[in-house]
């Protein structure tokens, strides 16, 4: 008995994400563009205000509803509205945001993780 050809549920085979071949052609354009998976865009400290703050402007309820209304920018527009919110952090306050070099909100080093002798 030959082998049953596969339908698509959804589109009859007219091709959708549901689909096996197109489903393999888009999974190998994502492995493509991430190769190293899904990354934050953003991370936040909780007890650093600023960064707080960038969180509520750049992703806050309002800033979603302007970028993904009707006449908004879509991702695009929060990814603008990201950096250009950083930068006005870094000319602000360089030592207390976060693109601090230690990778600390009050400018602390960061641990060492190396063995000691």
């Amino acid at each position: 008995m030959p082998p049953r050809p596969y339908y698509c549920a959804w589109c009859n085979n007219r091709g959708c994400a549901a689909c096996f071949s197109t489903r393999k052609a888009l999974d190998e354009e994502y492995e493509r563009q991430f190769p190293n998976g899904p990354e934050p865009i953003f991370t936040a400290h909780r007890d650093n205000p600023q960064e707080m703050e960038l969180l509520n402007t750049v992703f806050g309820r309002e800033a979603l509803e302007r970028a993904f209304g009707e006449s908004g920018g879509g991702m695009q527009e929060i990814l603008g509205n990201l950096e250009r919110e950083k930068a006005r952090l870094l000319q602000d306050a360089p030592s207390k945001t976060i693109a601090n070099r230690n990778g600390h909100p009050d400018g602390r080093s960061a641990p060492s993780m190396s063995a000691q002798p």
